[in-house]
């Protein structure tokens, strides 16, 4: 009976390991994507105002691998242009979770004065309610260099979905902005 007891403890074990180091999202380096200017494959969802704002999967927006994601905000000076990719990840109440993206704005693109990007977490209940939310500091300004963003945050009781969406807003031009390596862990 100890030995049963012994190797059911070690398989447990072993098996919060794996959860913990294991990115929960689907395609968050969107290498499963083909880079030729569509949205990404997989459990990504498109959130878009107006239909000139968008996200594709591109090669010269990937910080590793092949594809990355382009992202940007309607050209004609719409007040209210956003782009918000995301996709809704299982997530048990009670249970500590980290959200990572990187993000760039890409060289000689437009990036106005009124354009933020970040990362927003949203937890919901079963009824699809959001319960609690965090958002990760802003890109604000036109830099070329990749900048880790990040949200840490316990699942609140109650929670049974994550959505993770990463936000590009600008009121005022065009904005444009890169996203690769997006990925949501326990810890």
């Amino acid at each position: 009976m100890k030995t049963k007891n012994y190797f059911l403890l070690v398989a447990l074990i072993c098996t919060s390991f794996n959860v913990a180091g294991q990115n929960l999202l689907e395609n968050g380096d969107f290498e499963n994507s083909i880079p030729n200017g569509t949205f990404p494959a997989s459990a990504w969802r498109p959130s878009w105002y107006p239909e000139q704002a968008g996200s594709v999967t591109t090669t010269t927006a990937a910080r590793s691998g092949k594809c990355g994601l382009w992202m940007y905000t309607a050209f004609d000076g719409n007040s209210n242009s956003f782009s918000k990719p995301n996709q809704d990840v299982n997530c048990t109440p009670l249970v500590n979770y980290r959200a990572e993206v990187y993000l760039r704005t890409p060289k000689n693109q437009s990036w106005g004065s009124h354009s933020y990007a970040y990362l927003k977490i949203e937890f919901k209940n079963s009824s699809g309610f959001i319960i609690k939310s965090a958002c990760s500091d802003s890109l604000k300004t036109g830099n070329t260099d990749w900048k880790l963003y990040t949200v840490s945050l316990t699942a609140p009781k109650g929670a049974v979905k994550i959505r993770f969406a990463v936000n590009l807003e600008s009121r005022d031009v065009q904005s444009i902005c890169n996203v690769d390596d997006c990925s949501l862990f326990v810890f």
